[in-house]
């Protein structure tokens, strides 16, 4: 424990914490920003320091960092885990991308180095890399979703067989009352 309480607020460690939440993509980013606070461990210190570092030259170095598509989809998950209900077209393709983003971001922490030489590659972003260790982009969710969802965020007519013969009802239709009101004017 710091002493004395308001420490940080002496410091101006919360003005830091103000300016880095100005910097978050999205809530979740606000979030672990809320729950940082001021280290004294030499150790910690010097952990995170390393792993800015690194990051820091993750953003130098490539050009195709991913870093749009950060939604917070924890409220439509856990309101599908009821059975029957379900997510919206603009939720699941909020979900897709995020997932895709994730999957990007995986695939420049886990790329490698030549420069292990005959001891083998290694990690650009070893610290980074570690810290991402137990994250998944479920490919598969990814492919389902695209099985339904266009690269628009609209829900496909052939989602499901029901949904393919309501849309070509309503197209049929639409275009018998076009052809009637044309041959009224």
């Amino acid at each position: 424990m710091i002493y004395p309480q308001n420490f940080e607020k002496k410091i101006e460690f919360d003005a830091v914490r103000a300016m880095l939440k100005e910097l978050c993509l999205c809530a979740l980013g606000r979030e672990c920003v809320d729950e940082m606070c001021f280290l004294s461990d030499y150790g910690a210190v010097e952990a995170r320091l390393c792993e800015t570092d690194e990051f820091v030259r993750l953003l130098r170095l490539e050009q195709n960092f991913p870093n749009d598509f950060y939604f917070d989809v924890r409220e439509p998950l856990q309101r599908i885990r009821i059975p029957g209900m379900y997510m919206g077209e603009e939720e699941l393709f909020s979900l897709r991308r995020s997932l895709d983003t994730i999957g990007r971001l995986l695939a420049l922490l886990r790329r490698e180095s030549d420069e292990g030489g005959a001891e083998g590659a290694v990690s650009l972003y070893p610290r980074l890399r570690s810290q991402a260790s137990g994250v998944e982009a479920f490919p598969q969710i990814i492919r389902s979703i695209d099985a339904i969802v266009d690269k628009f965020g609209h829900v496909k007519d052939s989602a499901s067989p029901a949904l393919a013969s309501i849309r070509s009802e309503l197209t049929r239709t639409s275009n018998g009352i076009s052809r009637t009101l044309n041959n009224i004017l």
